[in-house]
């Protein structure tokens, strides 16, 4: 009859320093209390590594009846590890873990479930172990008294102490990265125990954010009576001889807001140069004050200044004419001016072609910021095309928000032969003349639009500024529909 003795055998491990392996002669069987020595190829870094002796089957490694590993519990290579199966539970327990045990695990091991004591020179200190978490330090004289606690917990720290006939504590709380210290006697009240006659110091945070103190008298910490307050000493700061009946001061010339930047470095004021009684109301809505130079801005119609492309006299912006048609020809970019007088959001751009082009010929539409001086700018929308070739109401659909202001709408098509649209009348001032009138040809009218010599393309980025024709001549109607 084969005998199984639980003796140690010695192996070095093999294959990973998680996933163990080795080779012991003779071949170990698997049965419970087996006791394998194992020299370490490396420290553990899961805390479930598996030891798979000679093959016979990858057991997880725990200690302390059954608590997983720490990383380093296995420490080194060259560590003997004591391992022992515990075939109900088909794992190895590590019998000499490299990490520290825990004050309850060394207090349950000696039999004590809380606490560990040391006594010297008639004196007790003793460690317990708290039920709610934490530890606690408790130093007793010869009559077993507690004279000093301190205990540890995850956010509080605090100490008591008592000599018999005084009592006190101390507690440092610590929330939200903020901590508060209170000092109280047995009854809860503070103590106040500071001499009121001498030069006191307290804490404060100086530029560097280093916490130092500074040497106060009680008058100036105000705590002693209703004439050294605090509020005593602010009053003895304010002006009081130029306030009026209803607490304002009359005849104030320079008033200090303190608004401040970013960098908290700016001071500014409110200086009053009336030479009568004002009253000044703000709207009740937010906005941003304006002050001249933004009101110079706020032109109530678009001028063009200068002598840069034209030169122009101005009439009035707005009248109406009827409605007509255009015969259009390839090779140009016609430019004509649109006032938005509030912020729209677009959907919808539109032209009507009323004789169609040459078979496949496409018509463009577009939009183009101002320049800031009455001219066409940066493109602001090339909304593409629409077929030239068939008579209708041709639609593109969009999504352009629009400030308030000056734009240009442009138009272009590749037919060989002329396309026709619907158009506004260069009679009557059917469009805002925002490039003015020729002085020596007032009676030709105002230019109402801008044509660019230009092959047919996709829109430029920036409306051209060479080979341009400023005329007064009827122009194709591009219609844009409003969403918001």
């Amino acid at each position: 009859m084969a005998l199984e003795i639980n003796l140690g055998l010695t192996a070095t491990a093999t294959g990973t320093v998680d996933i163990i392996t080795a080779t012991y002669s003779p071949a170990p069987t698997l049965v419970d209390k087996k006791i394998l020595f194992l020299v370490a190829s490396g420290a553990n870094t899961s805390t479930t590594p598996t030891f798979n002796p000679n093959g016979l089957s990858a057991w997880v490694i725990t200690k302390r009846g059954g608590s997983a590993l720490s990383a380093n519990d296995i420490p080194a290579a060259g560590f003997v590890a004591i391992l022992v199966s515990n075939l109900a539970n088909t794992r190895w327990e590590l019998l000499n873990p490299g990490s520290s045990y825990t004050l309850a695990q060394v207090l349950a091991a000696g039999n004590k479930t809380n606490e560990l004591d040391v006594i010297s020179n008639n004196t007790r200190s003793i460690i317990k172990v708290l039920d709610a978490g934490g530890v606690a330090l408790v130093r007793q004289d010869a009559s077993a008294r507690d004279v000093g606690v301190v205990t540890v917990a995850d956010t509080t720290v605090q100490s008591t102490w008592s000599d018999g006939v005084q009592s006190g504590e101390s507690t440092i709380t610590a929330t939200s990265n903020k901590f508060k210290h209170s000092v109280k006697n047995i009854f809860d009240a503070p103590i106040q125990n500071f001499p009121q006659s001498t030069a006191l110091t307290v804490p404060y945070l100086d530029a560097s954010k280093n916490l130092v103190s500074s040497a106060v008298t009680p008058t100036q910490l105000g705590y002693l009576d209703a004439t050294s307050s605090i509020q005593t000493q602010l009053n003895t700061k304010e002006v009081t001889s130029a306030k009026d009946a209803t607490g304002g001061y009359a005849g104030l010339t320079l008033f200090k807001i303190n608004f401040k930047n970013a960098l908290n470095t700016i001071t500014s004021f409110f200086t009053n140069s009336n030479t009568a009684a004002r009253t000044y109301t703000f709207q009740d809505r937010d906005g941003t004050i304006a002050d001249d130079a933004d009101l110079a801005g706020k032109n109530a119609y678009y001028i063009h200044t200068g002598s840069t492309n034209y030169s122009g006299w101005y009439g009035s912006f707005l009248a109406c004419g009827a409605p007509t048609t255009v015969a259009t020809t390839t090779g140009f970019l016609l430019a004509t001016p649109f006032v938005l007088s509030s912020a729209k959001t677009m959907d919808e751009i539109v032209v009507n072609v009323t004789v169609a082009g040459t078979a496949g010929s496409v018509i463009r539409v577009g939009i183009y910021s101002d320049n800031g001086n009455c001219f066409p700018g940066a493109l602001l929308l090339d909304a593409g095309t629409v077929t030239g070739d068939t008579v209708a109401v041709k639609t593109i659909t969009i999504n352009q928000v629009m400030p308030a202001g000056l734009y240009w709408l442009v138009y272009e098509h590749n037919s060989a032969a002329s396309i026709t649209v619907s158009a506004l009348s260069a009679t009557g001032g059917s469009t805002p003349s925002v490039m003015g009138y020729v002085k020596s040809a007032i009676s030709s009218g105002a230019p109402n639009r801008i044509s660019a010599t230009l092959t047919y393309a996709v829109l430029p980025a920036n409306f051209p500024t060479t080979s341009l024709s400023f005329t007064n001549s009827t122009i194709p109607l591009i219609l844009l529909h409003a969403s918001a």
